[in-house]
């Protein structure tokens, strides 16, 4: 991440009074097997994150902070708006069980194609220290893509995330609600995660 406010800063048209700022590239590759069909997906995403912060004259109303926290660390409540911009590319190595197009069910034909979509995901966080030793998260997002190639429907996913940091523990639930951007199958999930951080 760069933090030079003068020369690096993409957003530093956009803002007054820019305390720091930065951008983070993110390339990831997935290798994805569906067992129910033996499909094979071979998956690339692209996400570029912008990070940003200014003093509470920032945009002449209040404090801007753009994927990172608002305020100094020992105030009680911190929030952030979340915002990023995404690619995504697809290749079915093995489009299922019913390969031949001929027999591919309509189900099938739909969601087991090539495809290239572009997006991004909105948002805001909050973090709660009411007991400054174990701080208490919650934040909640809305992604969007459009399609470029392939299946013709726009993927919405909307998720909603509460984590408390008993570290070297973290304890976390995620309710997501939606379609993923890789394979565009419905997600609506539940899901409780236990992290350990390591030196």
């Amino acid at each position: 991440m760069d933090r030079d406010p003068k020369t690096e800063c993409l957003l530093r048209h956009a803002f007054s009074n820019v305390t720091s700022c930065g951008h983070l590239y993110a390339l990831r590759y997935s290798d994805l097997k569906n067992k129910a069909d033996s499909s094979h997906l071979r998956a690339w995403t692209f996400r570029y994150t912008p990070v940003l912060s200014t003093n509470p004259r920032g945009n002449n109303l209040m404090e801007v902070c753009i994927n990172t926290y608002c305020g100094d660390k020992d105030q009680i409540v911190r929030w952030g708006f979340l915002l990023d911009g995404r690619y995504s590319h697809g290749d079915f190595v093995d489009r299922g069980f019913y390969d031949d197009a001929t027999d591919l069910s309509p189900l099938q034909r739909e969601f087991n194609q090539d495809y290239k979509r572009i997006g991004g995901r909105a948002g805001a966080m909050f973090q709660v220290n009411v007991l400054p030793s174990i701080p208490f998260t919650v934040w909640t997002t809305y992604t969007r893509m459009e399609p470029l190639k392939g299946l013709d429907k726009n993927l919405d996913l909307f998720q909603l995330q509460t984590s408390v940091d008993l570290s070297p523990a973290s304890l976390s639930l995620e309710w997501r609600n939606g379609r993923r951007e890789d394979t565009a199958k419905r997600d609506t999930s539940l899901v409780l995660s236990l992290g350990i951080k390591t030196k």
